[in-house]
């Protein structure tokens, strides 16, 4: 019983082997590597930054874009950004 299922383990994990090796064998390595490297770059969906006044992190795509000092600063919300704002006429 334990050979035979050892047999079959053979069976599918070889015939696995067989069906990538004919998919992907006729790729070329940078063809594979190209490939490789858009699935990467497909998953990442936004970066996460950090609010310099509360430092929370959240997704770049959200945040609230002031430029000061000729400086792009990105917020989580308008209250930090007004905060930031109140803090630099202070000092």
């Amino acid at each position: 019983m334990i050979l035979r299922l050892l047999i079959l383990w053979g069976l599918v994990y070889f015939g696995y082997r067989a069906i990538k090796s004919i998919m992907y064998g006729s790729l070329s390595y940078q063809q594979r590597e190209s490939l490789h490297q858009q699935s990467v770059k497909t998953k990442v969906v936004d970066t996460m930054i950090q609010d310099p006044v509360c430092g929370v992190y959240f997704p770049k795509k959200d945040g609230v874009k002031a430029k000061i000092n000729g400086k792009e600063i990105i917020f989580c919300s308008n209250d930090c950004k007004n905060k930031f704002k109140e803090q630099m006429k202070n000092q």
